[in-house]
């Protein structure tokens, strides 16, 4: 399993820079292989932070003023974890995904000529944003792959999530704005509580002001 977190509300203070740094730590049981941060002012840009092991999850100061962030622990599955293009969040070309399931077991080679994408990274979860990019309904495109999801992904001014019936993703909801952990065990280790689980098949989209 993986871990992933979500955030997307207010600019992050030094307080919400604390709590993500509390997930991704409490995270780190579903996965240690590598962890990582992608994040955006608002405006587009997204930058990325990814590390071997743990070492992404010991501070997150650079998150400061960020509008939305996505983070990932990772259990390996897809792709070799030791290089770093293979780990989550996967960022192509103005957007990025934390997302914890199996989109494919094939080969890069394999999936690339299923789902008719060409990917940068040998991680499959890079078909899904492949095809999202492209203009497919997420949703559906989960239905019709037989794929197992949940996940968070960005283009640097909208924050989307969506699990299906196969994999856990929580939301926790503050003045600040809105949160998300792949269980509740997540938030409540981290001293959050009152987080609910995101219906299944039911797109959450927000967008920064």
């Amino acid at each position: 399993m993986c871990a992933v977190i979500g955030y997307c509300g207010d600019p992050v203070s030094a307080r919400e820079a604390g709590k993500l740094a509390v997930l991704m730590r409490e995270g780190l049981a579903r996965g240690t292989h590598a962890t990582g941060w992608a994040w955006s002012d608002g405006t587009g840009k997204i930058e990325s932070l990814k590390r071997i092991g743990e070492s992404a999850a010991d501070r997150a100061e650079f998150l400061l003023g960020a509008k939305i962030v996505v983070g990932h622990c990772r259990y390996s599955t897809s792709g070799d974890w030791r290089e770093a293009g293979n780990n989550q969040p996967i960022c192509i070309e103005g957007w990025s995904l934390a997302f914890n399931g199996v989109i494919s077991m094939s080969t890069k080679e394999e999936f690339e000529r299923q789902f008719q994408v060409t990917c940068q990274s040998d991680n499959d979860g890079e078909v899904f944003l492949r095809r999202v990019e492209r203009g497919d309904d997420p949703a559906s495109f989960l239905r019709r792959s037989g794929a197992s999801f949940a996940g968070c992904w960005t283009n640097g001014k909208t924050l989307w999530a969506l699990r299906n019936w196969k994999r856990p993703l929580w939301r926790w909801r503050t003045d600040a704005g809105d949160w998300f952990a792949s269980t509740r065990d997540i938030f409540e280790r981290s001293g959050l509580l009152g987080s609910e689980e995101l219906r299944p098949e039911t797109l959450f989209s927000k967008t920064t002001k």
